[in-house]
Formats: structure tokens, sequence, C-alpha cells
């Protein structure tokens, strides 16, 4: 089993190159840097230490994890149709699947996380008239139910670091973050953040989604 700790940190490091990166080859800010750069360096990063795919649908997800579950002997899983109808066509910005498992086919492989990267922020909020990506990946992990965490990351500045900072008392979610800078903003500090959190670790928040879904 992977450490969690010790993985978002290289992940977080990894987060902040991929930025770095991107100014040192294109002399443009992070403002208008595309997303996917993100998760295609980390991957690049991470690559020879963890297992990842970038941009995974549901239904593989739901196939990966239905191997999984027959491997260890168990019997096939329920799904909650309003949920299934809502992620259908969801994709996931990264999974992440246990090291020790590298070069098997995906099926064969224990997942470690669902990840989802934004520019500038991270989308985590619990407001009851949105579905963030936390809530997402909350939804598609009560499918992928092999998968022990989701994870929600991206680059931030010190104001939204705080704030998320403060926002995740009240959950059992972990924060991860490592500081940066880049020569154009003038010596501040920009942070490449990720908020981790376990399956099952905020099902009052998942039962107030599954609520709202029309039957």
């Amino acid at each position: 089993m992977l450490d969690a700790d010790e993985v978002m940190a290289k992940f977080c490091d990894a987060g902040a190159q991929s930025v770095r990166r991107y100014f040192d080859v294109s002399g443009i800010g992070p403002e208008i840097m595309p997303e996917y750069f993100m998760p295609a360096f980390i991957l690049d990063r991470l690559g020879d230490k963890i297992s990842a795919m970038l941009e995974t649908n549901f239904r593989t997800l739901v196939e990966w994890n239905a191997g999984v579950r027959a491997r260890r002997g168990l019997a096939p899983q329920s799904h909650d149709e309003r949920l299934a109808r809502l992620l259908n066509e969801s994709r996931v910005d990264m999974a992440l699947f246990e090291a020790e498992y590298e070069g098997k086919p995906k099926e064969q492989q224990d997942f470690f996380a669902l990840v989802e990267f934004r520019r500038g922020y991270i989308d985590a909020s619990r407001i009851r008239s949105r579905i963030s990506d936390r809530d997402r990946l909350l939804m598609l992990l009560a499918h992928i139910d092999t998968c022990p965490w989701g994870v929600t990351c991206g680059w931030t500045n010190k104001d939204h670091t705080e704030w998320q900072k403060d926002s995740i008392k009240g959950t059992n979610d972990r924060w991860y973050e490592k500081r940066f800078e880049l020569p154009d903003t003038f010596g501040l500090p920009l942070f490449f953040c990720a908020r981790l959190f376990a399956r099952s670790s905020d099902d009052g928040r998942l039962a107030e989604l599954i609520r709202s879904l029309p039957s």
C-alpha cells in the first residue's frame, strides 16, 4: 500500500514544477496555461514510481473496478442508477494506481486515487446549489468502491490557498501544498495545492447530492 502523505508530497512538488516549466518554455503566465499540461507533466515525473492514466471515462473506471472486485473475490457491485446516469459521460483528469502492479492491465491493478485539476483555484466547495469537482469525485468513488482516495488540486495564489486551508476545517480532508515563485510575479508566492479525501469521508454530503438528483 502506498503511503498517501509521501505520494502527495511528490505529487505537489511535480505540480509546482509543471507550472514553472510551462512558464519557462512559453513565457506565458499560468493564468492561461491549459489545465491538461499539469497532469501530463506530473505523469511524466511520477510515472516510474506510480502507475497512472489520464482522461479516463466513467464506464472504463467501472470496468476496472469490477476487475479488482473479482480478483478480491467480491460479489458484483450494484449501482445507484441516478448517479450512474449523471456520471455516464464523466471523465477524470487522472487515475492513480498502486505502483507494485506497474505494467499489468489496469483491471489487475489496485486504484490509489481519482484526481481533478483546476487552474488558479481548487474546486472543492460544498454549496447546495452546485456540484464541485470534490462532489463529483465523491459520487464517482461511490461506484469505484475499491479506490480509497479522491484528490482536487491545482495551482493557486496565497489568498486562495489560505481560504482553502480555512474551508477544510470541519472536514476530514488532508491538505498538501508546494510553494514556488515565477519571475513575473515580483516575488509573490504561488502554490500547487491538493485536497485528499477518503472515499467514505463525507457521506453526509454524498447523501445530500443524491437526494437532489431527479428520480
